[in-house]
């Protein structure tokens, strides 16, 4: 993932951090970790096509 900050978005990243006694590294992994769940839902997992694929159903 790649981060574009302004020169002033960069120094309030740093204040912020500072404040919550973090490294700004670590201040943006825990906002990454608030991010909803569908933004992770969005990549396909291979395990549902195995799933998927293992239901047949019979036509009666």
């Amino acid at each position: 993932m790649t981060i574009r900050l302004t020169d002033f978005e960069k120094k309030q990243l740093e204040q912020e951090a500072e404040r919550r006694g973090m490294t700004q590294s670590s201040l943006l992994r825990s906002l990454i970790t608030r991010f909803p769940v569908r933004v992770a839902s969005a990549v396909p997992n291979p395990r549902d096509s195995v799933r998927d694929s293992s239901h047949t159903h019979a036509a009666h």
